[in-house]
């Protein structure tokens, strides 16, 4: 068993050495390959745009510092109620 690229050269080299060896892909180019397949795969079939509703950055703030009011009126259990 010989672990190798994907070299049509090198495996033709390993085929004239040693006619009964298995050669098979070594590990980083096994996940090399993996993502570009994967990545390929999925710029086919996922959409090109993703369409995020904007919110404008004050009143993102002013939510943010209303939420941290109303949390630090709670008492402990309030907040783990809450969260359960």
């Amino acid at each position: 068993m010989i672990s190798r690229n994907g070299s049509i050269t090198y495996g033709n080299a390993i085929t004239d050495a040693h006619p009964e060896a298995l050669q098979i892909c070594d590990r980083f180019h096994l996940l090399k390959n993996l993502t570009l397949y994967v990545t390929e795969y999925l710029k086919k079939r996922l959409k090109p745009q993703v369409l995020i509703q904007a919110v404008s950055g004050e009143t993102k703030k002013m939510e943010a510092i209303k939420q941290v009011d109303e949390n630090r009126k709670l008492t402990l259990k309030e907040k783990y109620e809450k969260i359960n």
